[in-house]
């Protein structure tokens, strides 16, 4: 899901979110608030998938997957985008 900053643009992501959890019974949606290449998402969610199945909580697998992200000298941009809803 691409999103940006715009508080009507929040306001959805919150909304749908709620929706999934309603009726798909989703706890958490990780939403990017721009646009990032395919290729670098495909890397941190790889890293965040890891970690998820690996026991950690969905915030913390998220944060671990950014910092290796990080570690391994990816741009911000290609990472930070990224938050749990």
């Amino acid at each position: 899901m691409v999103v940006s900053h715009e508080p009507e643009i929040r306001g959805a992501i919150e909304e749908h979110a709620a929706l999934l959890s309603d009726e798909l019974n989703v706890r958490t949606v990780v939403a990017s608030s721009w646009a990032v290449d395919d290729a670098a998402t495909a890397a941190l969610m790889g890293g965040f998938y890891r970690r998820l199945v690996g026991g950690e909580a969905c915030a913390e697998a998220l944060a671990g997957a950014q910092r290796d992200s990080a570690r391994n000298g990816a741009h911000p941009f290609h990472w930070a985008a990224f938050a749990p809803h």
